[in-house]
């Protein structure tokens, strides 16, 4: 049985700062709890936080919801894919 501390984090979605952003706000509208790594050094300093500053900050779920959040993130890739 699966006690509450047996929970590991699994990275869904890496970018710049907005877009991470933006991932995180969509997942915890579908009532995922998301976190953000590196949000503030990836603004300030990309290069600190990723190699050449290239999607510095990382959005993470639970790999409990890890199924259901990359549904989330496929739906934001192709949404914003198509207004590029």
């Amino acid at each position: 049985m699966k006690s509450n501390t047996d929970i590991h984090l699994k990275e869904v979605y890496a970018s710049d700062p907005i877009r991470a952003s933006m991932v995180k706000d969509l997942l915890e509208n579908e009532g995922i709890i998301a976190f953000l790594k590196d949000d503030f050094i990836g603004t300030l300093v990309p290069w600190h936080a990723a190699p050449a500053g290239y999607q510095p900050v990382k959005v993470f779920v639970s790999d409990s919801n890890q199924v259901q959040a990359m549904k989330v993130v496929e739906q934001f890739e192709a949404n914003t894919s198509k207004s590029s």
